[in-house]
């Protein structure tokens, strides 16, 4: 996999050369890869890694705090928690924070404070390395959220999904027509692709890994939208519509009864996202872009009832099977 990812890495590594302490954002759709590229990265240094949770600035401190210090007492201050993270010498120390849009939301001077705290420690160097998977935040609301104090950002890195060409790359032992059938159920996010089985048909993947009712990849599609937006029943509106081949505007309005406003909205919401995309300027179509989603839309959302009675088997051959090949076709030339 990083064979695909030298370009990002030698962005760190750049970053990391400065002199000083830095601070820059790795961000990208979940599944992409991040977590193995800084696994990558940070081999043969000293580094430490932070979850920030969904919690209050106070509670937040307290978890952190718990980590560094074993939970020794109740409340922790910021600037001690980076402190004990910092050797007295030495090569310069990596913090990754992972999820870092829950320590912005709980207190929007997290990235400023952690600057001022960096610039009046030289001796003690830190590559602070925020990361995210709600690529829509980062691009759309960071920003404005940290004002001026954005300008403290070293850099933003961008982990984009994978193009079909590399993916087969990545799995040389498949033909290219199954590299392509994987790719339009999954599209080019290595992380769901470690849930297939390469020893297995494409078929086959399809009725044990993806149509069982409790198949971790056909629930990622609800996942992702629970995760990411509220009023679901909207958003599943909207979708299904688009995946049913409602692509303009009009037809949307048509369908769901939504204002083309209200509509706008939602789709520009889904845009953010990455899981729906729009061609042309004005009279623009929509597409779901997301492969996944889109599988999960185009094929078992459609026929929900059925999947709860039929078997994997009887339902591959009964809603997949016909359709899949022009599918594919479709997937890959839109894409």
């Amino acid at each position: 996999m990083l064979s695909k990812r030298m370009a990002e890495l030698r962005y760190l590594e750049e970053c990391y050369n400065r002199n000083g302490s830095q601070i820059i954002v790795v961000y990208g759709q979940k599944y992409t890869g991040k977590k193995i590229l800084l696994e990558e990265f940070v081999s043969g240094r000293n580094a430490v890694y932070y979850q920030a949770r969904s919690c209050s600035w106070k509670e937040q401190l307290f978890q952190w705090g718990r980590e560094v210090y074993g939970g020794s007492k109740e409340e922790y201050g910021y600037e001690e928690l980076l402190d004990g993270l910092l050797p007295s010498k030495g090569s310069k120390q990596i913090i990754i924070i992972d999820d870092f849009q829950n320590m912005i939301k709980a207190s929007k001077d997290f990235i400023r404070r952690a600057a001022v705290f960096l610039d009046n420690m030289p001796k003690k160097q830190a590559f602070l390395v925020l990361c995210s998977s709600s690529p829509g935040w980062v691009e759309n609301c960071m920003v404005k959220q940290l004002g001026d104090t954005a300008f403290a950002l070293a850099g933003l890195l961008k982990i984009k999904e994978l193009p079909v060409g590399e993916m087969q790359q990545l799995y040389p032992k498949l033909s290219q027509q199954q590299c392509a059938e994987f790719y339009a159920v999954l599209g080019g996010l290595p992380g769901l692709w470690r849930h297939l089985d390469m020893g297995l048909s494409v078929k086959d993947n399809i009725i044990r890994r993806i149509l069982p009712q409790n198949s971790f990849l056909a629930a990622e599609a609800e996942r992702l939208l629970h995760a990411e937006l509220r009023e679901t029943a909207v958003y599943n509106t909207i979708l299904a519509a688009l995946a049913e081949g409602r692509h303009k505007l009009n037809d949307l309005y048509l369908h769901t009864g939504y204002s083309r406003a209200k509509i706008s909205v939602y789709l520009k919401n889904l845009m953010e996202l990455e899981i729906v995309e729009k061609s042309g300027s004005r009279t623009g179509t929509y597409r779901i872009r997301n492969h996944c989603m889109n599988f999960y839309y185009t094929f078992l959302y459609s026929h929900m009832s059925y999947r709860s009675i039929y078997t994997p088997e009887k339902y591959y051959e009964v809603f997949i099977r016909e359709t899949f090949p022009a599918y594919v076709e479709r997937c890959l030339g839109e894409f």
